[in-house]
């Protein structure tokens, strides 16, 4: 199957249509059993999907589901035939099915899982119809639904339903939603005053609600609003102490606050003493090294973190040490292991694009002294 679709990814060909004549007749051979193993079952389907062959896909799917039930697999694999078959009465069934149950608990964790499979399969569209129907039943689904709109780049409508509901809506919960979704997205201004209204009634009327503090207190901390972040985010880690985000986010915004350096490398010294060296955790010590003055340790740390996972935007950190300490020749091979254009296409933070623009900036102006140079 593997080289099959190295093969087909190249078009059809001879060589395609030889390969997978062969997986056919060896899946047939495995699901012609008794009781063949449901492994066999899932994968026969996938690749049956994958090369729109979809005549034997549905007897399949019912002795897949004879042997483990209806799951959100299979659900999703009937989606993508109905898809294959353009039958949209057909996926609006599938989706009505998929919400219906009378145990709240499952019935999230399936749609879920279900609008999962369908992303990560291409079916974004019919995703989207899951949550949206899925929301319309029962609003504890809104936060899933805005998710995937989030995830899929569309901000606006995820926010846009975010504000629709407030009108009826005085939660904690929605506000810090609506708060988590503005993050990093202030360039929205049409809404501004709208959302700061929510956040400000939020506060006043749940001034204990500690998930409420975390997300404005980050949502300030990625506007430069830093006082009124480490205050929040302090009140959150006070009422519901060690929360990783809350510690990550407090050390950042007390470092940017005169006088709370120290209490910056203890909160992130705290939140990896109890979460372990996770690569984003290595990288924010490293950005509290960095604001507090200890370049030779921000190296090191932002290092760590690369090595720990290889994110282009732990090296454009990383980058901001050379920048600091007036050492461009350190620049060079750091910027041979990233891509600039795949990093402004990356949901940055308001911070992190502030920092590509100076190494653009750089590079730009490096790249003129060198025209230049070579001119004269």
């Amino acid at each position: 199957q593997k080289v099959w679709k190295m093969s087909v990814s190249a078009g059809d060909t001879p060589r395609s249509r030889e390969l997978a004549l062969d997986i056919q007749r060896g899946f047939d051979q495995l699901t012609k059993r008794s009781s063949p193993a449901a492994m066999d079952l899932v994968q026969y389907v996938e690749f049956l999907l994958l090369s729109e062959k979809t005549e034997d896909v549905a007897l399949l799917l019912g002795r897949l589901e004879s042997s483990t039930g209806i799951t959100p697999q299979t659900l999703a694999f009937r989606i993508r035939l109905a898809h294959l078959k353009n039958d949209s009465d057909r996926i609006r069934e599938l989706i009505v099915q998929s919400i219906a149950d009378e145990d709240e608990r499952e019935v999230s964790a399936r749609i879920i899982a279900l609008s999962e499979i369908l992303a990560q399969s291409g079916l974004k569209e019919e995703s989207i119809q899951l949550l949206q129907a899925a929301y319309e039943k029962n609003p504890v689904h809104l936060r899933a639904l805005v998710d995937r709109w989030m995830n899929q780049g569309d901000f606006q409508k995820g926010l846009e339903v975010c504000l629709e509901r407030a009108k009826i809506d005085n939660s904690p919960e929605l506000a810090s939603l609506i708060a988590d979704s503005w993050t990093g997205r202030g360039e929205w201004d049409s809404k501004a005053e709208t959302i700061e209204l929510i956040l400000e009634r939020g506060l006043m009327n749940h001034p204990s609600d500690a998930t409420l503090l975390e997300s404005v207190g980050s949502l300030r901390l990625s506007q430069f609003r830093y006082e009124e972040a480490f205050r929040l985010l302090e009140a959150a880690n006070r009422i519901s102490p060690d929360s990783l985000l809350t510690l990550n986010n407090l050390a950042l915004a007390a470092s940017e606050v005169p006088g709370r350096q120290v209490f910056a490398r203890a909160m992130i010294e705290r939140a990896i003493s109890k979460y372990g060296r996770m690569p984003d955790l290595v990288d924010s010590r490293g950005l509290v090294l960095l604001q507090c003055g200890a370049h030779q340790e921000a190296r090191r740390a932002f290092d760590e973190a690369f090595g720990l996972r290889p994110d282009a935007r732990f090296r454009l950190h990383r980058i901001q040490v050379a920048l600091a300490d007036s050492t461009p020749m350190e620049i060079d091979p750091l910027t041979k292991e990233i891509d600039i254009a795949s990093l402004r296409a990356m949901r940055l933070t308001p911070s992190e694009r502030i920092d590509l623009d100076r190494v653009t900036a750089f590079l730009e102006e490096k790249s003129q002294a060198q025209n230049t140079t070579v001119l004269d």
